[in-house]
């Protein structure tokens, strides 16, 4: 690629690569051996990035009583994948983060208590285990270890919506959001605030 083709804002990093906030641009020739390496060091700032944002998120609630509002409106990201990334965060104190395991890893037992959190991660790590295979992993022994239970659905919970759905479907959609996503984050954010000492 001829660096005259690139887009105008783009920053170097050195001679073989052109960056901006919406593609890398690698030019031809560039080392196999760099490239594999260059993939290595965007995974680590991919995984590292959840984990800010969970922290960051988590800070924001406690410092400033704001949770997923300004969460959103800063970074762009869906309720749904900022509130997976806080709650990871809030499940690993950063001493329990496996810096050879992937933030999905931890996320998969998140749920878990800690002692069967470090278990299973013990074994990922000890295994090499990706993080499918650690998802196989934990659903083939929850199958083996618990008894058959008969299928329940999740209750269906219905809202009678009057005069009002209109202005919460445009609070909704200035937010980036679809109506009851936008509800799911304000009930979350009140049963967060109902629950802390």
């Amino acid at each position: 690629m001829d660096a005259l083709t690139l887009a105008p804002r783009a920053r170097a990093l050195g001679k073989e690569m052109y960056f901006d906030e919406r593609s890398l641009e690698i030019v031809e020739g560039f080392p196999f051996e760099k490239w594999l390496d260059l993939g290595e060091r965007l995974g680590r700032t991919h995984n590292t990035s959840a984990w800010w944002l969970g922290d960051w998120l988590y800070f924001g609630e406690h410092a400033y009583c704001v949770l997923y509002e300004e969460g959103i409106a800063r970074t762009g990201l869906a309720y749904q994948t900022l509130a997976n990334y806080r709650y990871v965060a809030v499940a690993f104190e950063p001493s329990r983060r496996r810096e050879n395991l992937s933030f999905a890893h931890h996320a998969e037992v998140a749920a878990f208590e800690p002692p069967e959190q470090d278990e299973w991660l013990d074994r990922a790590e000890a295994e090499g285990w990706s993080r499918n295979e650690l998802r196989a992993r934990i659903r083939e022994a929850r199958q083996l270890s618990l008894p058959p239970r008969p299928s329940r659905a999740r209750p269906f919970v219905r809202l009678r919506l009057y005069g009002e759905i209109d202005r919460w479907e445009q609070a909704a959609a200035a937010e980036g959001q679809e109506l009851a996503d936008w509800l799911t984050m304000l009930a979350d954010e009140r049963a967060t605030r109902s629950t802390e000492p």
